[in-house]
């Protein structure tokens, strides 16, 4: 007799450990997704190659002291973060690994996982990587979680889908059947003048609530509200913990330039963010 299948379920989860501001956030983000769908968590952190250690090292590079220094200080480095790791996912299923940085990228690692946890950019020194966001949003083919700054005690109860009618927010929507078939209410929420050719709220919410979904949908207006302002707004009045937005509908130059709803979202939410491009 062949095993029962599950579906749609989050069972391995990926967290860059490389990060130091976001952290607690992460790994907090980390254990509930473990405890909701009992899935294996892998910490990874990528250490320094030697021509970054040499780098670091500037015009005494070649100098032996230094680089033991450099690699001693990378050493205390990952002690610190696998301590940090291993204390906040007791009682879960969960793995270390470490690699030399060129060896393997964190966006590479993260297409062998249902889910990766990356931090939310906060502009401050010690933010987690922006750089690492993007990475694993366009390189991993895979979904990402991004955790708000303050850790969060639990969320996936209320869903907000900030629905632009878009191939990424769909794609995200897909990816993240998993969280959807666990929640007790679910939004699918356009703003108006933020949208592409594509289904409506309605038709998506019709089509969500055939898998069973306790889905509605709702059309707001945007007013003075930038996109991303409206968007986030109306997840809030929604009392929604969880937000899904598919990635940079826009190219990431047009926001940067211009902004838009996901660069918005990026710097301000305050809720988990769950994501795909």
């Amino acid at each position: 007799m062949q095993p029962e299948r599950k579906e749609g379920r989050m069972k391995t989860v990926l967290v860059p450990m490389n990060e130091a501001g976001g952290l607690d956030s992460m790994l907090a983000c980390a254990r509930i997704v473990a405890g909701r769908f009992g899935a294996h968590v892998e910490g990874f952190y990528q250490r320094r190659s030697l021509p970054d250690i040499m780098a670091a090292g500037a015009a005494d590079a070649a100098s032996p002291a230094l680089l033991d220094d450099l690699e001693r200080r990378d050493n205390e480095a990952s002690g610190r973060a696998r301590t940090r790791f291993e204390a906040a996912l007791e009682g879960r299923s969960y793995a270390w690994r470490e690699e030399v940085a060129r060896h393997l990228d964190v966006s590479e690692r993260a297409r062998a996982f249902d889910l990766t946890v990356v931090g939310r950019p906060t502009g401050s020194g010690d933010s987690p990587s922006m750089s690492t966001l993007e990475a694993v949003l366009f390189e991993s083919g895979r979904p990402m979680l991004v955790a708000p700054p303050q850790a969060p005690e639990g969320f996936g109860a209320n869903i907000a889908i900030l629905w632009n009618g878009s191939t990424e927010t769909a794609r995200t929507i897909a990816m993240g059947m998993a969280f959807l078939k666990q929640a007790e209410r679910i939004l699918v929420a356009t703003v108006e003048g933020v949208f592409v050719p594509g289904p409506s709220a309605a038709e998506m919410a019709e089509g969500l609530s055939r898998h069973g979904l306790p889905v509605e949908a709702a059309v707001r207006e945007r007013g003075r509200r930038s996109a991303g302002e409206a968007m986030l707004e109306e997840a809030a009045a929604f009392g929604a913990d969880l937000v899904f937005k598919g990635g940079y509908t826009s190219s990431r130059l047009r926001q940067m330039i211009l902004g838009g709803p996901t660069s918005h979202i990026l710097a301000e939410s305050t809720l988990p963010v769950f994501m795909a491009h």
